[in-house]
């Protein structure tokens, strides 16, 4: 993995401590990768399964997505939790996630019901429509509400960077 500005690497090759790059892009001009994610994630995926990243962008967007697509669920000690993901049987698009005890039962509603699994996706959106701002409205808005406990908490750029720079966030894989 190449080294971007400010990081460095463990005798792994993992970046340790990303610094990360605001971008010259017009739409997201000054923003890092992070602070994308959490305001317009449709964008950051369009750009990131079109290729449009270069450079040191490219390097920081492949450590966003891995961690993106494998946030760990936050577990309040009683017992493991999951996210539920759903769509909307109607329009066909994402409607949301739900997070809950995996000792509950699946939820009844087949038809709108996806699956289960013990990491939070970003990506999900995606896999109905190229464009779905609703959708990734609403699955920010759980992933803030569950990590913050609300959905308007305001994520400045100190925030943004600090959730994705923490390791124990994400299943990042086995270290060789």
């Amino acid at each position: 993995m190449q080294e971007t500005p400010h990081s460095h690497q463990s005798d792994q090759g993992r970046v340790l401590a990303m610094g990360w790059t605001p971008l010259g892009f017009k739409k997201h001009r000054g923003k890092t990768l992070p602070q994308v994610i959490f305001a317009d994630p449709d964008w950051f995926f369009y750009m990131y399964d079109n290729k449009r990243f270069e450079g040191g962008h490219a390097v920081e967007a492949e450590e966003i997505y891995k961690r993106a697509t494998s946030t760990k669920i936050r577990h309040d000690g009683k017992e493991e939790l999951v996210a539920d993901y759903f769509r909307n049987p109607v329009t066909d698009r994402f409607y949301g996630i739900s997070i809950g005890p995996q000792s509950s039962p699946r939820p009844e509603c087949r038809r709108s019901f996806l699956y289960r699994t013990d990491v939070i996706d970003l990506s999900v959106p995606r896999l109905f429509a190229d464009y779905d701002k609703s959708g990734y409205r609403d699955l920010i808005g759980t992933l803030k509400n569950h990590f913050f406990g609300s959905t308007s908490y305001k994520m400045t750029k100190k925030r943004c960077e600090a959730f994705f720079d923490d390791d124990s966030k994400f299943v990042l894989g086995q270290e060789v």
